[in-house]
């Protein structure tokens, strides 16, 4: 159930953008990724990402994700557009 490497990526990309910042950040996200072997997915969903510290200096996050839509085809096995927010 990997997600496919440029979605990870992109997920990396925005845990650093929140520790970096110091600021929570809350997203709608509508996406198509594939997994490992799989037909690609499309989801929709809301997240946010909170950086937090320890009495230590240590930094990380704590994040959370709620969908927002059922799971649709993506757009090539549909034959439409995805959903735009």
């Amino acid at each position: 159930d990997d997600p496919d490497f440029e979605y990870g990526l992109w997920i990396k990309d925005a845990h650093r953008e929140a520790l970096q910042s110091q600021q929570p950040l809350i997203e709608d996200v509508n996406v198509t990724f594939r997994g490992a072997g799989e037909a690609a997915r499309h989801v929709c969903y809301q997240r946010i990402i909170v950086p937090l510290s320890d009495g230590h200096g240590r930094k990380f996050v704590l994040s959370a994700s709620v969908r927002t839509r059922p799971q649709a085809p993506p757009p090539e096995a549909a034959g439409s557009q995805p959903p735009s927010d």
